[in-house]
Order: structure tokens, then sequence, then C-alpha cells
């Protein structure tokens, strides 16, 4: 991982640089010197080295694996996106983010192990985005502490397609009904005044038999959001069984895109991965 600033302050120590950019602390331990690499002006200097400005500070990290308690599993899936800081991913429905009790080995994070391992990057599984087992679509991973933190001040757009129960009046909408979890349930979560902020915006973009096509953005990021919300309103999302009629066709829930700017290269990323059971005669999405 390597990260390149050029220094505006007139003067200032590299440790002391790094803090003021919220670097997480073991980028200014001197304990981890043997993982750490500064070099000023393209000379190597210790992490109390004083700079001045207009100093070209570039920082060589070879991170540690710390995510050695996920099993490595070898797996194909589709990679959308990959530089040094981000890999963006399609996991298909039925496949757990992360390793659970019943799916120990059989989580996305366990195939991301394995291709870090193959390829030979030190590289940590750090989800900026996480999708529901029974959902699909783009998943956004950072390699690296540092900019998974940056992830959290930085605004992501992210859109969905949905199959929902039924012919929805309004064509377009928002859906702004507090979420909180089923005090009946461990899973489930339920519309109720007690709970949190929980907005979504919608469109309709075609009707099938008894059935709307949905594009939805979640303006907040509850758990199972979406899910709850279009049930509560009595169009509960085809293949739902916790919170509508389970089918053959599994939950028609799709993540198909993503966007943001990327904390390093200030560069507007946008993604977008369209589901299996997306038909030619749809409307542009």
């Amino acid at each position: 991982m390597i990260f390149e600033f050029i220094v505006e302050e007139e003067a200032i120590q590299i440790k002391d640089f790094l803090k003021k950019k919220e670097f997480p602390r073991n980028f200014r331990s001197r304990k981890n010197k043997e993982h750490l690499f500064f070099f000023v002006n393209n000379q190597e200097v210790a992490n109390y080295y004083q700079m001045k400005k207009g100093d070209k500070l570039v920082i060589v990290s070879s991170e540690k694996d710390k995510s050695t308690n996920v099993n490595s599993v070898k797996a194909d899936f589709p990679i959308l996106f990959e530089d040094a800081y981000f890999l963006i991913v399609k996991k298909r429905a039925g496949l757990a983010t992360i390793p659970t009790r019943s799916h120990f080995n059989q989580s996305l994070a366990n195939y991301i192990r394995a291709y870090y391992l193959e390829k030979g990057l030190i590289a940590q599984i750090h989800f900026v985005t996480r999708l529901d087992f029974p959902t699909s679509g783009i998943v956004v991973l950072a390699k690296n502490g540092y900019i998974h933190a940056l992830m959290e001040n930085i605004s992501i757009t992210k859109k969905y397609l949905l199959m929902v129960e039924g012919l929805i009046d309004q064509e377009e909408g928002k859906i702004d009904l507090p979420i909180a979890r089923d005090e009946k349930s461990l899973i489930k979560r339920e519309v109720t005044p007690k709970g949190q902020s929980a907005k979504t915006k919608y469109r309709v973009l075609a009707y099938e038999k008894n059935r709307s096509l949905v594009e939805a953005m979640l303006l907040t990021g509850r758990t199972h959001q979406l899910r709850v919300h279009f049930s509560h309103i009595g169009h509960p999302i085809v293949g739902d069984k916790l919170y509508g009629k389970e089918n053959e066709e599994g939950l028609m829930l799709h993540s198909y895109y993503v966007e943001f700017v990327h904390p390093i290269t200030n560069e507007k990323l946008t993604f977008k991965s369209f589901p299996h059971w997306w038909k030619p005669h749809y409307p542009q999405a």
C-alpha cells in the first residue's frame, strides 16, 4: 500500500503529520517500522524526520495480515474493479458476506482470503458495504484499515433493483419509517416509532403481471431496510421468506449501483451490475 502527500506545513515531523491526517496509531508507532517505510523526496527517513513545506512524502505499508481467522477457500467470484486500495466484487445470492456458525467456510470473506493469498497480496479484509445472505450484488472492500476509516466519512450512493408483490400505486416516492429489532425475533426487524430513522427513495420501472419492478436508493443503512419497508407498505419483495413468501425464484433483491469518490485519487467511481433475473425488455435502470 502506497500513500503520497505534498507537505503544506512549514515544519512538521512525520509522526505528527500522520496524526493530523488521522492515520491509525499503528502507522505512527516505531514498533511497526519493519512494516512501514517513509520516503521524503525519494530518501528513506525515520518517522520523527522533520519535513518542510513542499516536501513529497511517500509512505509504503507492507501491512500485517490479520485475516488469519478467516479460512482460505478457493472459489470464483466476479471482480468489477481492483486497485491498491479497493476490491469491488459481485456477491451471488445465497452466500454469506462473512463467516458464521452455519457458513464458517462458505462466505465471500473466505473466497477473498484465498484470492489475496493466491495473488501474494498483503491486504486485509475490510467490508465497506455488506449484503444479507439472500441478497446479490455489488460489495465494496478496502484493502487497508486507513482506507476503511476514510470511507466512514465519504458518501456512498447505493441503489438496488427489486421485484415486489403487487402493483405500487405511486410510481415514485419516499418511505420514511423508523426501524428497530423485532422483540419477538432474533433476526427480524420491524417498523416502530421506537426505532432508528430509516429512509428509502424509490421509483417503479415497470409492472409485470401482479408485480412491480422497482429501483430503490438507501438514504440510511438499517438492517433489512428495504425488506422491512416494502413489506410494511404491503409490497413484500418477491421470494422474501422472512417478510413475505418464499418461492423457487429466491429473493429478488440486487445491489446494482454503487458510486463514491476515491479517497486517494479523488476520482468518481461508478459501478453497475445486473441480477440474473434481469430481462432485456426491462427499461434502462
